[in-house]
C-alpha cells in the first residue's frame, strides 16, 4: 500500500499566491542557470554584463560614486537582467507606475558572483540575479549616468 504524497499548500489570499508562484518561478530559474561542469565551469572564473534599471536617485548616487550602494530601504538586494531590452522596459514600466524617471545602469559582475546568486524574474521581463548589498563592490559600473 503506498502513502499518499502530502498535498501542497494552498495561499489563503492574493498576496501569498503571488509570493509562492514568485518563489516558484525564482526556484525553476536559479536551477536552471547552475552550471553543471565543461565549459560553464570554465567560463565562470570570466565576467558577465548585467543591466539595472534604476530611479532618479539611485542614478544620481551611482554618477557621483561611481559604484552601486545599498538600497536605503533596507532590501538584502539588488536585481539585475541579463537583457538590455529586460531592464529599459522594467524602467518604463517604473517610470510609469511612480512618477518617476528611471533609466538603465549597464554593469560587469564576476560570472562567479552571479552564478552564485539567486536569480529574480520580473513581471513581464526575463531574469537576472539578485546581488547580496555585501557583494555589490564586485559588480562594477560600464558606464555611470
Amino acid at each position: 500500500m503506498m502513502t499518499p504524497l502530502p498535498k501542497p499548500l494552498q495561499p489563503s489570499n492574493e498576496t501569498q499566491a503571488q509570493a509562492s508562484t514568485a518563489t516558484q518561478i525564482t526556484l525553476t530559474v536559479a536551477t536552471a542557470a547552475i552550471p553543471i561542469g565543461g565549459a560553464e565551469t570554465a567560463a565562470a572564473s570570466g565576467t558577465t554584463s548585467l543591466f539595472r534599471a534604476v530611479g532618479s536617485a539611485e542614478a544620481e548616487s551611482i554618477e557621483s560614486l561611481g559604484a552601486f550602494s545599498a538600497s536605503p530601504t533596507g532590501s538584502e538586494f539588488k536585481g539585475f537582467f541579463f537583457n538590455e531590452g529586460d531592464a529599459s522596459s522594467f524602467a518604463s514600466r517604473m517610470t510609469d507606475m511612480t512618477g518617476d524617471t528611471h533609466s538603465v545602469v549597464s554593469a560587469e559582475a564576476p560570472t562567479d558572483l552571479v552564478n552564485a546568486s539567486p536569480a529574480h524574474n520580473a513581471a513581464t521581463e526575463g531574469p537576472g540575479p539578485l546581488i547580496k548589498n555585501e557583494n555589490l563592490p564586485q559588480v562594477k559600473v560600464k558606464d555611470p549616468q
